[in-house]
């Protein structure tokens, strides 16, 4: 298991060889407004911009990470990243819509049409 330290250090671009099963970033104190996360080419980059910074971690894609690869202690910087994976994923857990949406909170009827006086069960648009 390694450990990479994010740390101020200008104008650097670091590539890194990680290995989303073992490895983590360590955030420090670095709040969650201070750094970007995006997928370019396959790899995941970590930027600060304010300090013409960048971390790249080779072959590893946002679809790869999970929170336990991260490590700060400030907790708008693990927000941060929950917030940014949940834009490029689609969780596996059903959302809350998907939930109350009726045709799928239970096994579908086999009967085609409703019964008289229901009405028909309608999908929400978070299904999918």
């Amino acid at each position: 298991m390694a450990t990479t330290q994010i740390t101020w250090n200008w104008g650097t671009n670091t590539n890194i060889n990680f290995n989303p099963a073992t490895d983590v970033l360590d955030f420090g104190w670095f709040q969650g407004g201070q750094f970007t996360i995006s997928e370019v080419n396959g790899a995941v980059v970590v930027a600060i911009p304010s300090n013409q910074q960048s971390y790249t971690l080779q072959h590893t894609t946002l679809h790869d990470l999970h929170l336990n690869n991260i490590v700060a202690k400030d907790a708008s910087a693990i927000s941060a990243w929950g917030r940014r994976r949940s834009l490029t994923r689609r969780s596996r857990r059903p959302s809350r819509l998907h939930l109350q949406c009726r045709q799928h909170r239970r096994p579908q009827s086999r009967r085609a049409t409703p019964r008289p006086g229901r009405r028909a069960a309608s999908i929400s648009p978070a299904c999918w």
